[in-house]
């Protein structure tokens, strides 16, 4: 990671909680942007999601990162 691009909570449901950081960098000798998604619910269960992407694609995913995100549930055992 070489430069944090934005960070902040996301927009969610009631029942949980989001924080994006975005960043560049490289990996692996190529150019990358990556959000990192930190996601809990009400009970305090924990949640780390990243999307790893060249900056050529970063428009092809728009928000859909996002509605994934959102998609998302976490299941207690």
């Amino acid at each position: 990671m070489e430069q944090v691009v934005d960070h902040g909570e996301v927009a969610g449901d009631a029942d949980r909680w989001a924080y994006r950081i975005t960043a560049r960098g490289e990996l692996d000798g190529t150019k990358v942007t990556q959000n990192f998604y930190l996601i809990a619910n009400t009970a305090g269960d924990q949640m780390i999601v990243t999307f790893t992407m060249k900056p050529t694609n970063l428009a092809r995913l728009g928000t859909k990162d996002l509605a994934i995100v959102n998609a998302l549930e976490i299941i207690k055992k």
